[in-house]
């Protein structure tokens, strides 16, 4: 480039700590990603434009996977395209068959240094298609390449790039003649072409390639970063959760991740290759996320212990994730770490069990509520003084405080199709089994019947696995028209601001997140004796406390409190009061804060 930002971008940055500028005259692409492995002194190498960028954790992940797997030559991600126009390039697995046909593979795929040498570098027959030949000549030769499939990788696209100016017919005219380089793979021409390479012009590169400098010694788990910032002025802090999806527990972790990002380096990673439908609100808090499932591990325990090492992590909370309890043994072993679970239920599908197995290698647990603590004491022994009690909690005074809408309640009613005479009835949560969603279906059912001079509505606010079971429901009933299904969405508050009434139906629970919301609204809360429910409402006071699962008693205590509209406004009063003087977001997090920081405080970080 002549550009002079360019050079003056490039003056700035030579002579910094482990950076070197290397100017050559232009002899297209080709030559300069050649000069630059033939120079550098690095394991592995990166060709990046000068407008790409990578998400922090890319060079990491790829390096981690070549450092672990041999066969692999490079490693690669999803690209995501910015600029003239945004989309994702969904890079696929390498496939050497696929390669001949077309290129799959980006540009800034990390590739080792010792498998461009064996390759012989970058040819330049095919101006800006070196790295497609470049693939296929280590798949030639081999080499396996690995997708990693997150995207990790953008691309500025624009209107003037190569790839929006080359046609179909131009990119066809091109894989042809990729094939006809590489006919001995087909079958076709001297199997010596494979061969066959022009050497570089540079005498740097000839150099390179000729007498290659040897590997560098040791072998690093992970990339070391000292230039960035994690972990270097603050204590580092991982939380461990099965996945990033729409639920009570994840929203327990992010609030309490919410409430330390100030004084902590937050890092986070998932164990179960799942829907992430939330990724984006832990990407808010932090870059450093980790999904498990998406590396080919051999040993998830050994990966979590790299990371936790590398990036001088000083503490560990699991949520509900198998992989990260399976690793403590190891990590308790291997490094002096702070370990902590967070224990949300008491039912034998949750991980009660497992918290109390794996007491001996946990330094706290975190109990969602009193049932929870009691039941690591009297069920599995666990000592009283390692228990935090942290009931679950909403965000009473910000977004679940009910002032807040009061005067957009008219916008919301329009916007929901409501006229402002209607019964309202809400269900807000993830549309799983457990939940029994068809059966706030039927209490609706219930209520219709029982009030045929009223205009009932109602809307579950939430998706999920069950979502056709509950459409079923919703026309075994006849209430189309009348139960509205909202999908996923970010305006929960305003759906309890226009309603009356907020069900619970799930044959188990925890500490319910959602409930609390709605007490904070000042909702009447209909709900089944499970979980934490009696330390929570006091019956007839609060809310109402179902004791079966029929659809007619949940539906009989709706009715009990529509016949006297004074005792339902004092019920909504009484309940947010509750939530304001024992569950309110800023204790819950005081406790997290005041237990990481004195356990963090006697430990120093891994060296």
């Amino acid at each position: 480039s002549t550009d002079p930002a360019t050079l003056e971008t490039l003056r700035s940055l030579e002579g910094r700590d482990r950076l070197r500028v290397v100017h050559q005259e232009n002899q297209g692409l080709a030559a300069a990603r050649n000069k630059g492995a033939a120079l550098g002194r690095g394991k592995y190498v990166i060709a990046l434009d000068a407008d790409d960028r990578v998400a922090p954790t890319y060079l990491e992940k790829c390096v981690w996977v070549l450092e672990h797997y041999p066969e692999f030559a490079f490693c690669y991600s999803l690209v995501r395209m910015f600029g003239a126009e945004d989309s994702t390039w969904k890079t696929e697995p390498f496939s050497l068959e696929k390669a001949l046909r077309y290129n799959h593979v980006p540009t800034g795929a990390v590739f080792r240094r010792e498998a461009w040498i064996e390759a012989g570098g970058f040819r330049d027959e095919l101006y800006g298609q070196d790295d497609w030949n470049f693939w296929i000549t280590l798949g030639a030769r081999g080499w396996e390449g690995c997708l990693l499939e997150e995207p990790l990788f953008w691309y500025r696209k624009h209107h003037t790039s190569m790839w929006s100016n080359i046609q179909m017919e131009e990119r066809e005219r091109t894989a042809r003649r990729i094939r006809a380089m590489h006919g001995y793979l087909v079958g076709q021409g001297d199997s010596h072409e494979a061969e066959s390479f022009h050497p570089p012009r540079d005498p740097a590169v000839r150099a390179a390639l000729d007498a290659p400098e040897p590997a560098p010694a040791g072998r690093l788990p992970l990339v070391r970063r000292p230039h960035l910032s994690f972990s270097q002025e603050r204590p580092g802090l991982l939380f461990a959760v099965p996945w990033m999806a729409v639920g009570g527990a994840e929203q327990v972790v992010l609030q309490v991740m919410q409430g330390l990002a100030s004084e902590y380096n937050l890092a986070a990673v998932s164990t179960l290759d799942a829907r992430h439908n939330w990724e984006e609100e832990f990407q808010r808090l932090t870059p450093w996320i980790y999904h498990l499932a998406r590396l080919p591990l051999l040993d998830g325990a050994e990966y979590l212990r790299d990371l936790i090492a590398s990036h001088r992590i000083g503490g560990v909370v699991i949520s509900g994730s198998a992989l990260a309890y399976q690793a403590l043994p190891t990590l308790k072993q291997d490094l002096d770490v702070w370990t902590a679970d967070i224990v949300h239920n008491t039912v034998p599908e949750g991980y009660l069990q497992t918290s109390i197995r794996m007491d001996p290698y946990l330094d706290c647990h975190f109990a969602v509520g009193g049932p929870q603590r009691d039941a690591l004491v009297g069920r599995g022994g666990v000592a009283r003084e390692k228990i935090r009690l942290a009931p679950t909690s909403a965000d009473a005074q910000g977004r679940f405080n009910p002032d807040t809408y009061a005067g957009r309640l008219s916008d919301i009613r329009r916007r929901l199709g409501l006229r402002g005479s209607e019964v309202v009835l809400s269900y807000t949560g993830r549309l799983a089994v457990e939940k029994d969603v068809p059966l706030f279906v039927q209490v609706v059912g219930e209520v219709v019947r029982r009030h045929p001079q009223k205009r009932v509505r109602a809307f579950i606010a939430g998706d999920g696995p069950e979502r056709v079971r509950v459409e079923h429901e919703i026309r075994v009933q006849g209430l189309q028209g009348v139960v509205e299904l909202l999908g996923f969405c970010d305006w929960v508050p305003e759906v309890l601001a226009v309603s009356r009434f907020s069900l619970l139906t799930s044959r188990f629970e925890g500490s319910s997140v959602t409930q609390r919301e709605a007490m904070a609204m000042r909702q009447v809360v209909v709900v089944p004796e499970v979980g934490n429910a009696r330390d929570v409402v006091e019956d007839g006071a609060s809310g109402c406390i179902v004791r079966s699962r029929r659809p007619a008693d949940f539906a009989a205590r709706v009715s009990e409190i529509l016949a006297d509209p004074a005792r339902e406004a004092e019920i909504g009063r009484r309940a947010r009061a509750v939530i304001l003087e024992r569950y309110d977001l800023s204790g819950m997090v005081r406790v997290y804060s005041q237990a990481v920081a004195e356990a963090l405080a006697a430990r120093r970080p891994p060296a």
